[in-house]
């Protein structure tokens, strides 16, 4: 019933102890379903009336419970943990995601995870975004466009963070690009005023011979948030 079991005190975890974190992700975890349920429904409700601190501290408990069970987490307090103003507790989405493209391909945002990927975005939010979209790259074609969107800009950083990306996803899986789709980018990178930095080339020219050779034992690759 409500209000029958134990509240819990958020003010008492701190980011800088995650073990304590996750070991209230564990007493949660430990009680009738009935109760996990209410007390995730409760730190998602309160969750924007929080300090920037105990956002964050709610983002890595919300990590340990997908670790446990993705479905008692709701999908909304995710997408409020990606548009927060803080980076951490953006990092802390970031990596959601990512643990739910391994688990729950189809349920991951890709508008979300796009927007996270982003350059614009501080490295603890856009690696494990573009890690998320490196797994997806192999169970749904759309997360490939958004790497090849990214490509396909004139910033070179983007070109050269999206080709990264996609040469991991080339390196365990030759077929996830279509020939055709890697000789437009070759189009547009050759065509490009910026001049282009080395890195960027050799990525290309490893993508190409990756998809042309078509090796009968890939690289496997196991990605990493960070």
């Amino acid at each position: 019933m409500a209000g029958q079991h134990e509240k819990i005190d958020l003010k008492k975890l701190r980011v800088e102890q995650p073990w304590l974190i996750e070991e209230e992700a564990k007493r949660i975890l430990s009680r009738p379903k009935n109760e996990q349920i209410e007390i995730v429904d409760q730190i998602v409700k309160s969750f924007k009336l929080k300090s920037e601190e105990t956002r964050w501290v709610i983002g890595l408990l919300i990590e340990y419970l997908l670790d446990y069970d993705p479905c008692l987490v709701p999908h909304q307090i995710i997408l409020d943990m990606a548009a927060d103003r803080s980076f951490s507790v953006r990092s802390s989405a970031a990596v959601c995601l990512f643990k739910l493209s391994g688990v729950a391909p189809s349920e991951v945002p890709l508008d979300v995870l796009s927007r996270l990927a982003s350059v614009d975005e501080d490295w603890y939010v856009y690696s494990p975004a573009l890690a998320a979209l490196k797994v997806l790259s192999h169970k749904r074609p759309a997360a490939v466009g958004i790497l090849v969107d990214m490509i396909s800009s004139e910033d070179i950083n983007k070109i050269e963070m999206g080709l990264l990306s996609l040469l991991d996803v080339v390196r365990n899986d030759p077929d996830a690009v279509k020939p055709e789709t890697i000789q437009e980018l070759e189009k547009h990178i050759g065509e490009l005023k910026e001049v282009t930095p080395e890195s960027v080339k050799k990525s290309l020219e490893e993508i190409i011979s990756l998809i042309q050779a078509k090796p009968s034992k890939s690289t496997v690759i196991r990605y990493s948030p960070f």
